[in-house]
């Protein structure tokens, strides 16, 4: 039998408005503006081989402030990927990261 913890989640997008304070939740960035629902993958299995796959996606804006911002994980038996950013004021104050790299190392970057 196998051990196995496993989410396929998925939301709705998020419009938040507090005493006029707007933001958005989505997955990705389309023109600056979050669309689409966020995702949450995890699905871990320890038997009869163990094995990890891991994909998030979320991203956001927010209009009063011309701030946007996204991050992606993934996980799996090939690669792991780390990648997220934020712009502030229109892009005024910007920063990104990415890292990758595959288990067998023949790939590594880190930006």
């Amino acid at each position: 039998s196998k051990t196995r913890f496993y989410i396929n989640a998925w939301m709705d997008p998020v419009d938040l408005d507090i005493g006029g304070f707007k933001m958005r939740i989505g997955n990705r960035l389309e023109n600056k503006v979050a669309v689409g629902g966020a995702k949450f993958l995890v699905d871990l299995q320890v038997a009869p081989s163990p094995s990890v796959l891991i994909d998030i996606r979320g991203a956001f804006d927010i209009p009063m402030l011309k701030a946007y911002g996204y991050l992606n994980v993934t996980l799996n038996a090939d690669v792991f990927s780390f990648t997220a950013g934020i712009d502030l004021f229109g892009g005024a104050l910007s920063s990104h990261v990415n890292v990758t790299w595959n288990w067998d190392l023949t790939f590594f970057r880190m930006e």
